[in-house]
């Protein structure tokens, strides 16, 4: 896949609800947003005083029991 067609790609992914997208917070501000495909991982060095949370691009919520959303 060329460039171009990668990029148009992820951005219909985000768009799309496929990519999750994680929010770290520290001290009630948002200090880093990325793509993640892992979310446990991300969970799993999260520091004391940081929040991840976990959304899709449409403001849906994500659990990681797939039949569980929340907003």
């Amino acid at each position: 896949m060329n460039e171009t067609d990668a990029v148009r790609q992820f951005i219909d992914d985000v768009l799309n609800d496929r990519s999750l997208i994680a929010v770290q917070i520290i001290d009630d501000a948002i200090q880093d947003v990325w793509i993640t495909d892992d979310p446990a991982k991300d969970r799993k060095y999260k520091q004391p005083n940081e929040d991840l949370q976990f959304r899709y691009w449409s403001g849906r919520g994500y659990s990681p029991n797939a039949d569980s959303w929340s907003v």
